[in-house]
């Protein structure tokens, strides 16, 4: 057993008390060794409390009367955040048009018979590369004013500069300023119109007593960056491709990536912020799965969805997640699929493998786990990427993998190479000492 949990009811002595009671009896009794670093901390501590790496915090509810005001709130936002939708999209439809008249304009006839050397069109056709086509061309050309002139700003893409760059300075500057300048009184009434009803409320409404209720948190901030220490996400927090992966298969690869869903779906599925990691999983999981795979194959990312769209629907979308929760929670949480049950958490978490050579008929190779004798036909390195200190958190990767153990390597038949990702077993089911 990891970590044991009271709660108490009653001062602080009392909770001191019984403490002691239970640490004397784990040592005294049971021989075990307990790590006494926690101290005792109060219900209602904003931070809460971490246990079995979540985070359990305490809150109160908000009385009708506050309800109102925070749901009006939401609605002017809202409200504002229509407007926005509409702004974008009009403004990337006015620069998609303005970029298609552009490349019906650059025609070859034109460009030929340009005579006058202060046009822009002849000044511009001296850098074209030859060979190249006329529509290629012209968005080559606008590849590198965005490098030159946009000087790659966040969130840059194709229809950001349209929108930004192209369509808004376009735009009377009086429509531009009011518009903006109802997004500013939006943001000013949300920040202040709060506080003015608050203020303005009874004392009797906010002397209610409410109701408090218990969260259980996932450390989604956490995931995040061990989703960029990983690979799976750049800086930007934009999908990319797993280089480590790529020279396992197809198969292995979508293991791997389908191995850090279930976990979540497992011990984060009760969690009441699990909605963050469905949309973590929609936007970027299957994002880097489907570029890892084109890089890997050479091949476009639609050409990807099509062609293993099947392998692609064990990494499910936001919406299917609700169902795996749901439906099969059952078979999820049996004592004889989770092997956080039997190794706990911090052993149980994905791990990343590179292939390092093939077993050849000169260099054999067998299987590492205990009791399988069967042939490895690769063997992969292991890394190493992080040892959080007891107690760790939840977060879907190994997190108290030994720093002695960084790029060891092992041999896995591909059973157990499955197995190891999906979660059926775990690194302690490895001989590292079997290495001849």
């Amino acid at each position: 057993m990891d970590e044991i949990f009271f709660a108490v009811t009653g001062p602080t002595d009392t909770a001191c008390s019984l403490k002691s009671q239970v640490l004397n009896y784990l040592h005294d009794c049971l021989l075990l060794d307990t790590h006494n670093d926690c101290e005792i901390t109060p219900c209602n501590h904003r931070r809460g409390i971490r246990f079995c790496g979540v985070s359990v915090v305490e809150v109160q509810k908000d009385s009708p009367a506050v309800r109102a005001i925070h749901k009006l709130k939401e609605k002017v936002t809202l409200f504002a955040l229509q407007k926005q939708e509409v702004w974008d999209a009009g403004t990337i439809r006015i620069g998609k048009k303005w970029l298609g008249h552009g490349v019906k304009k650059v025609k070859e006839s034109e460009i030929r018979h340009l005579s006058e050397n202060n046009l822009l069109l002849s000044k511009i056709s001296h850098y074209r590369k030859p060979g190249m086509e006329t529509d290629h061309w012209y968005k080559h050309l606008l590849k590198i004013w965005m490098m030159r002139e946009v000087k790659g700003k966040a969130a840059i893409n194709e229809e950001f500069v349209l929108s930004k760059c192209i369509a808004e300075p376009s735009l009377p500057p009086t429509l531009r300023d009011s518009f903006y300048e109802f997004q500013r009184q939006v943001e000013k009434y949300s920040s202040s119109e709060t506080e003015t009803l608050l203020s303005l409320l009874q004392p009797s409404d906010m002397s209610q007593e409410c109701p408090t209720m218990t969260k259980i948190l996932a450390p989604v901030q956490l995931i995040k960056k061990r989703l960029m220490r990983y690979g799976m996400v750049n800086a930007r927090g934009y999908a990319c491709a797993v280089h480590a992966l790529i020279l396992q298969d197809k198969c292995q690869i979508i293991d791997w990536y389908s191995g850090v869903v279930s976990r979540w779906v497992k011990w984060l599925g009760e969690c009441d912020n699990f909605g963050e990691i469905r949309l973590i999983t929609l936007g970027q999981i299957r994002m880097s799965c489907i570029r890892t795979l084109a890089l890997k194959h050479r091949i476009h990312e639609s050409e990807i969805e099509k062609r293993f769209e099947s392998e692609l629907s064990r990494i499910p979308l936001s919406h299917d997640l609700e169902g795996d929760v749901s439906e099969n929670s059952l078979d999820s949480y049996s004592f004889g699929y989770d092997e956080g049950l039997m190794y706990g958490i911090t052993y149980s978490g994905v791990c990343q493998l590179s292939l390092a050579r093939l077993v050849s008929v000169s260099r054999p190779c067998n299987c590492f786990v205990f009791g399988c004798n069967a042939s490895a036909p690769c063997v992969y390195t292991l890394h190493v990427m992080e040892r959080q200190k007891f107690p760790g958190w939840k977060t879907g990767f190994s997190s108290c993998i030994h720093p002695s153990l960084n790029r060891r390597r092992i041999g896995l038949c591909r059973q157990h190479l499955k197995d190891l990702y999906l979660g059926d077993i775990s690194l302690q089911c490895i001989d590292f000492g079997s290495w001849k």
